[in-house]
């Protein structure tokens, strides 16, 4: 039997997840700053033939971090959030303990295969012959850093200790960072790179260690590990179809190009990735706080979950598609103006960006899944969309890379039409229909048509950067105002994880970007 949370537990949850995604959105917010400066000196210190070869390195250890684990500790996560929230205590104590053994197993069992299997894999894709053993060590030692740091991170999620998870991941991150910023000028050339997972791992850990308790314990009982694979194992296969069929893939098909004389389109294309990995950290900071409200929502009951799932929806792409939108217009301008020795890396920059906006509503659906115990439907929609996306890239490559990459943006796509179709299977009773976020997405894109056009004027790039920043700016604020988007209470729903002292000031600022004067409260007319 369900109990449906209080009203007042409603808004004290919300408030909780909207300060735990400020937090988590400030190590992307960092990584954003400082990962900028880092490109710049890509661009300076290191060509796109070798930027190819750390494409590669970046495959093997989003393989490895995931493969390796078994993804256990996700698992474990998930299944503490919901003990949590069911309130058994002894669940989550023998939990902790399995934690505890998994990381000591798993993390030296990643190393060593990171160590052996770096040299066979470099050579079949045609870059053995730029394998350096010390590249390969600087490798290892970082996989199993980020390793390490995941399981303590799962943990800290299930406790829905986000504040201490953000601090860490700002901390480690502006680390890494920082000593990838005085490596490369030093020609450490790709190592400087490799080196940046060794300390966001370390410095996450030990963070994570001293600020939440109990995060790690040999107490209590280990817990049956059949029903954690049970759990666990979807993911697996579906990341070994995603990256197999997909990232794998598109690599492979650019690496084939860059033989046939097209010289640095994988490093070109790899930069791309780097670039929309901080675009994309942005969303990931709100998305991280997800999966335990949901877990915990569930738990209580259906309804709980539906409220959230359209409030967190709604949110998402009134938020975030101003930023998908704003990214594609920057793009050709920003690249020249930033990045010239990579200037045309900013057409697949934007043909990537636009694989985002299909995420918004993905990963919340995913998300559910995961809450409502159904991990082997996202196992399905992963395989199908990734099967189908593959199938595109093989047919798309006759037309050249440009098209490659449409075919494989399309995996996004096929995956959330697939999982709507299981989320109604899992919750029957959730409401799917999330109003108003087309008509933010469609103002937003509609962006694009001036943008096109000043683009083509050659105009100064400063100039096309802000003309269309500007041009953006006023047909997104104009067309929410005229067409009623916004109202006064969700602006103020969205404003109350600020400080005390900024809630009003931020809330009247956003009323009077976003509604027009004769509909305000007059409450805040009269201000």
């Amino acid at each position: 039997m369900t109990v449906e949370m209080p009203s007042d537990e409603k808004v004290d949850a919300r408030k909780k997840m909207l300060r735990g995604g400020v937090f988590m959105s400030l190590s992307p917010f960092a990584s954003l700053l400082l990962g900028l400066v880092v490109s710049w000196q890509i661009q300076l210190y290191i060509s796109t033939d070798q930027y190819g070869l750390f494409v590669w390195y970046d495959v093997l250890t989003s393989f490895l971090i995931t493969l390796v684990p078994f993804r256990i500790h996700n698992a474990i996560g998930r299944y503490m959030a919901y003990s949590i929230g069911k309130e058994d205590e002894e669940s989550v104590v023998n939990l902790r303990k399995s934690l505890t053994v998994s990381t000591l197993i798993l993390v030296p069992l990643t190393g060593l295969i990171a160590f052996f299997i770096t040299p066979i894999v470099l050579t079949v894709s045609g870059r053995g012959s730029e394998y350096l053993l010390i590249d390969g060590l600087v490798f290892t030692f970082g996989v199993m850093s980020i390793n390490l740091s995941a399981f303590p991170s799962v943990a800290a999620s299930a406790y829905r200790e986000f504040r201490n998870l953000g601090v860490g991941n700002l901390l480690a991150n502006v680390a890494s960072q920082v000593v990838v910023m005085v490596l490369i000028p030093l020609n450490w050339g790709i190592r400087a790179l490799l080196m940046k997972s060794i300390i966001l791992g370390l410095v996450t850990a030990l963070f994570l260690y001293s600020t939440v308790k109990n995060i790690w314990s040999l107490k209590g009982s280990l817990y049956p590990l059949k029903p954690l694979i049970k759990f666990a194992y979807p993911p697996i296969i579906a990341f070994l179809f995603a990256y197999v069929l997909n990232e794998v893939l598109i690599r492979a098909i650019f690496q084939y190009y860059d033989t046939l004389g097209y010289g640095g389109e994988l490093g070109l294309y790899g930069f791309a990735v780097r670039i929309v990995t901080f675009v994309n950290a942005f969303t990931l900071g709100y998305y991280g706080t997800l999966g335990s409200y949901y877990t915990v929502a569930l738990g209580k009951s259906t309804k709980d979950l539906d409220d959230i799932f359209q409030w967190t929806v709604r949110m998402s792409f009134f938020i975030f598609t101003p930023i998908i939108v704003v990214c594609l217009v920057m793009a050709p301008s920003a690249f020249l103006i930033v990045f010239p020795r990579y200037y045309w890396a900013y057409q697949y920059f934007g043909i990537l960006i636009i694989q985002m906006f299909f995420y918004l509503f993905l990963r919340p659906l995913h998300a559910i899944l995961s809450a409502s115990a159904n991990t082997q439907y996202i196992l399905a929609s992963s395989i199908l969309a990734s099967i189908l996306s593959g199938f595109l890239m093989f047919i798309f490559m006759e037309f050249g890379l440009m098209f490659v990459v449409l075919g494989y943006i399309s995996n996004p796509i096929f995956s959330a039409l697939f999982s709507v179709i299981f989320v109604k299977r899992s919750v029957p009773d959730l409401n799917l229909r999330v109003g108003r976020i087309m008509h933010f997405s469609t103002i937003a894109f509609s962006a694009l048509l001036p943008a096109v056009a000043v683009h083509f004027l050659r105009i100064n790039p400063i100039l096309e950067l802000a003309a269309n920043v500007s041009i953006f700016i006023v047909i997104y604020i104009g067309a929410t105002r005229i067409l009623k988007l916004v109202t006064e209470p969700e602006i103020r729903k969205a404003t109350v994880f600020l400080p005390a002292r900024f809630v009003d000031p931020v809330t009247k600022f956003l009323i009077l970007l976003f509604i027009r004067r004769g509909e305000l409260n007059p409450q805040i007319s009269s201000d």
